[in-house]
């Protein structure tokens, strides 16, 4: 009798386990948790799934990267480099992205197989400078700027960035005197001359300094850079009104 009972109990008891295991397959298939095995067979017939071609891979890190998907963005890009090494438009992409994201270490490595592969390319020199400068190392970023200008003194970019630095540094006559140079090769950039506006305010030069912020906006009538910076010169100068009215104007203009 004992050993019927027992029969029927453990019979019953597998016919539950039976339904609940059917109850959890049901739910997962219900929310794509749960997929349905594949048979040997199956998976022989099944052909293989291929592998994005590197150009797609580039196309969707500039994508990714275009919409703000910073973190997907260096994924893609790494894997498009592990199988175009060489690609250089993207070696600098993942460095500047890398850098954005606060990873100057990472952001350098990948500028030194760049400088690696095209050590004449000024460009990727100066965007060392940029991030050594970024993280405070102003003496190695400085040191990058002069390799450059060692090679071509008259490079724009190089002078600019070289007046940028010793602003940065707090050696404001030397600066002046590095953004002067940079206007004159080429007086179309209003970031410089409000650079330059910036640096002769520090030396007390006021008169100087106002007219490189105007020479901005008349370049870039909406510059708040420029308008902020000629309105602090006729707050000093005790113009307040004048100085008010550009205030307005740079909200105005950060707003556009």
């Amino acid at each position: 009798m004992k050993r019927r009972e027992d029969k029927r109990w453990r019979s019953r008891e597998r016919a539950r386990v039976a339904k609940e295991l059917h109850t959890e397959a049901e739910l997962l298939s219900s929310t794509g948790e749960f997929e349905t095995p594949v048979t040997a067979a199956s998976r022989h017939d099944r052909p293989p799934e291929a592998s994005p071609a590197p150009s797609e891979l580039w196309e969707e890190a500039e994508s990714a990267r275009d919409a703000g998907h910073t973190m997907r963005a260096v994924q893609l890009c790494r894997a498009f480099l592990a199988a175009e090494p060489g690609h250089l438009p993207a070696r600098r992409a993942l460095a500047q992205m890398l850098a954005s994201a606060g990873d100057a270490d990472r952001a350098l490595a990948e500028l030194d197989r760049a400088v690696a592969l095209a050590p004449a390319d000024a460009g990727l020199r100066l965007d060392r400078a940029r991030v050594l400068g970024d993280a405070g190392r102003f003496a190695a970023a400085q040191r990058e700027v002069e390799h450059v200008l060692t090679h071509e003194p008259e490079h724009t970019d190089a002078v600019t960035a070289l007046g940028s630095l010793l602003a940065r540094r707090g050696l404001w006559g030397d600066a002046v005197r590095q953004l002067r140079h940079s206007v004159e090769l080429d007086a179309e950039r209003p970031a410089t001359w409000c650079q330059l506006g910036e640096a002769l305010n520090r030396l007390d030069d006021l008169s100087s300094s106002l007219a490189a912020f105007e020479r901005a906006a008349a370049i870039d009538p909406l510059n708040p850079r420029a308008l902020q910076g000629m309105g602090r010169v006729l707050d000093r100068l005790g113009r307040s009104d004048e100085a008010t009215q550009l205030y307005r104007r740079a909200r105005e203009a950060t707003g556009r």
